[in-house]
């Protein structure tokens, strides 16, 4: 049993570790606005001009028609979003693309 033991522990150490590297990635950032800036027309196309941090410089992202949104966590016309103007808005968006993709309030 011992020599089993021992052989068994032995080739476990000879065996090389595999190490899992996980590289977190962001694909979403977001606009948290007090004053939303937003233009829509009736295609649902758009824009959103906000900012990801208060030192940060303004940014531009775009609206589709495949853009969620959201009120008080349920889902609404997208033509909505275009009544939060001047109003508080949170716009979350591709960091690669810049669409958003869905604007919550």
């Amino acid at each position: 049993m011992n020599k089993l033991f021992f052989i068994l522990l032995t080739s476990l150490l000879l065996v090389p570790t595999a190490q899992a590297v996980v590289e977190m990635q962001m694909i979403e950032d977001a606009f948290e606005e007090a004053a939303l800036k937003i233009r829509l027309d009736k295609s649902l196309h758009g824009i959103v001009i906000g900012k990801v941090c208060d030192l940060c410089e303004e940014q531009e992202v775009k609206i589709t028609p495949q853009t969620k949104a959201y009120e008080k966590g349920k889902e609404v016309p997208l033509i909505e979003a275009k009544k939060r103007f001047g109003k508080s808005a949170l716009v979350l968006f591709d960091i690669k693309t810049k669409i958003v993709t869905r604007i919550q309030w």
